[in-house]
């Protein structure tokens, strides 16, 4: 199975993450490093979701109906459209909740990129990374109960790609866990959106 920190770094290169980073108004290399590190903790909030019946098939069923990994065949028009058409803003809002300036001022901070810059390159991601996953459960053909799986093993093989550590991921992880329990837990007054309440609860 491919990784998606692989897959994005090894498609937003060269002139890809030169425009990507035009976009969203920030340097190349401050891009690069934006998301290495924004990446790992969007799958970090979604494994915690996901970990539950309830998270997974909630999961399942918004690749299933919104991300097919169309997406994916044209990078380079997708970041040029310049418009949230992905639902890039709610995907973000339910994996991080009121969490997401937070979040966002992290990978900020450690990246080099401005907090606006940051924001506009986390829109961007989460669309690639959902159409990722959802092309995954479709060429696995993947049911419900693997979807957690499917999460935690992303993320597992990013964190193992970052040997020297992921001082923004572990600052994220450490916002996530704020209360002990997750993340799940701070996102109860998040509605059902985009995503079916994705990353919400009743």
């Amino acid at each position: 199975m491919s990784n998606i920190l692989d897959l994005v770094q090894s498609q937003l290169s060269g002139q890809v993450l030169e425009q990507l980073a035009q976009q969203i108004g920030g340097g190349t290399a401050e891009t690069q490093n934006a998301i290495s590190s924004a990446i790992p903790a969007m799958l970090q909030a979604m494994q915690k979701n996901a970990s539950s019946t309830e998270g997974a098939s909630s999961l399942a069923n918004a690749l299933e109906k919104d991300h097919d990994g169309s997406v994916l065949t044209d990078l380079m028009g997708f970041i040029t459209s310049g418009n949230d058409t992905n639902g890039g803003s709610s995907i973000l809002n339910h994996l991080f909740g009121q969490k997401k300036s937070n979040v966002e001022t992290v990978i900020s901070n450690n990246s080099g990129l401005n907090s606006g810059a940051t924001s506009n390159l986390m829109t961007q991601l989460a669309p690639i990374v959902m159409g990722f996953l959802g092309q995954q459960k479709q060429q696995g053909g993947l049911d419900v109960s693997s979807i957690a799986s499917l999460v935690m093993n992303q993320l597992s093989g990013t964190k193992s790609q970052q040997k020297g550590g992921n001082p923004a991921l572990d600052m994220v992880t450490r916002l996530l866990d704020k209360e002990g329990d997750g993340v799940a837990d701070d996102l109860l007054n998040i509605g059902k959106g985009l995503l079916g309440g994705l990353f919400g609860k009743k």
